[in-house]
């Protein structure tokens, strides 16, 4: 196209470009059309089980107050318990209830499975209790309110929705246009940049858009290309299925220009030029592009936002409850493993006591 405009076999290009510095040497580009922008496109993000959601109610700094505070008063019931125990001057016969006891009396009543406290009957202790019982109440029902809307809202995982996002992930490669604008951006950058890093890290090129749509639809890997050219492949795949089949990135990596291409001894160029400021002073340029993508689009430019809208509410699955069946399963785990130590070690004392009691004989 370009060696025939600058060979003089034709003055004008039907199709727009983009517009570069280098191409400007050897033809001219009327005003500008249109700015488009370089983004990734990946496969549409889906439903996902919430394997951790039992844990998301709350976030880590809540959990680690919580957990703070429940030591806190294991020790302060503990501590109680031991004051009340001196003043009352019990008999000997009534012990102390052992610090591990008292812990697992906090973790009962915090898990609503609280048993009647011996010992703190009145006073400050009983004051302690009541205070941690209204406490644990409203953390519970703060919980199980939280969980259960997090829980049937749908999780829906977009891979990266930036550049950085998407240079900080190794889960799904990113493949690029070959021989075109960006690639020759990322290959001329310089050293440290983004379009450096993207160069260095890039899993390779697409260049049938077939076989690129095919392969983003399964979701072999991501890729950059214009974007209007995948909102347009979004649009019909959209009017097919009534799904987006293909999101695109809301951060662009870079703006292009798109114009029309003349020989450098074309004429009319100065008029060509004042009817397009016209039309796109006027929001005409953009209108014609708006129809021509269609409205099916404007329910995919932002990623997940139609499954979002669409399934407000969901089922639960099993893969819902693999943290909590984990949890439990580690939690026999780790019990087994203690029960079993604690019998070797018993088995040693004895073993000993006996070699002791032959040996004193």
């Amino acid at each position: 196209m370009f060696g025939k405009l600058q060979n003089g076999e034709a003055d004008v290009c039907g199709s727009s470009a983009i517009v570069t510095p280098e191409r400007k040497e050897v033809v001219d580009f009327s005003e500008y059309v249109y700015i488009d922008h370089f983004s990734t496109a990946y496969r549409e993000p889906t439903i996902e089980p919430n394997v951790f959601g039992f844990i998301q109610p709350f976030t880590h700094q809540v959990w680690i107050i919580l957990f703070a505070a429940t030591l806190l008063f294991a020790v302060s019931v503990h501590a109680a318990h031991k004051i009340i125990h001196a003043l009352k001057k019990r008999d000997r016969g009534h012990a102390v209830p052992s610090l591990s006891n008292d812990v697992f009396l906090v973790m009962r009543h915090l898990l609503g499975q609280a048993e009647k406290s011996k010992g703190l009957e009145a006073g400050s202790g009983l004051l302690l209790v009541i205070t941690w019982l209204f406490a644990t109440f409203i953390v519970c029902t703060v919980y199980q309110s939280n969980l259960v809307a997090m829980l049937v809202i749908p999780q829906v995982k977009i891979p990266f929705d930036s550049i950085e996002e998407m240079l900080n992930q190794d889960k799904l490669p990113f493949r690029v246009t070959g021989n075109s604008f960006i690639d020759d951006a990322m290959k001329e950058s310089e050293p440290g940049t983004q379009l450096h890093r993207m160069y260095e890290k890039h899993d390779g090129y697409g260049y049938r858009l077939d076989e690129v749509i095919t392969n983003l639809l399964t979701g072999r890997y991501a890729f950059v290309t214009n974007r209007n050219v995948v909102l347009a492949v979004m649009a019909n795949f959209f009017s097919k299925t009534a799904r987006c089949g293909i999101q695109v990135t809301t951060e662009a990596i870079l703006d292009v220009q798109f114009a029309f291409v003349f020989s450098k001894t074309f004429p009319w160029q100065k008029e060509i030029d004042n009817v397009l400021v016209r039309w796109r002073e006027a929001g005409v340029l953009d209108k014609m592009l708006a129809e021509e993508l269609g409205r099916n689009v404007s329910a995919c430019i932002i990623p997940g936002a139609r499954i979002r809208k669409e399934i407000s509410l969901r089922p639960l699955e099993i893969a819902d409850f693999y943290g909590v069946f984990a949890l439990f399963l580690l939690g026999i785990t780790i019990s087994a493993t203690v029960f079993g130590f604690e019998i070797l070690v018993n088995r040693l004392c004895k073993k000993t006591f006996v070699a002791t009691a032959s040996l004193s004989e």
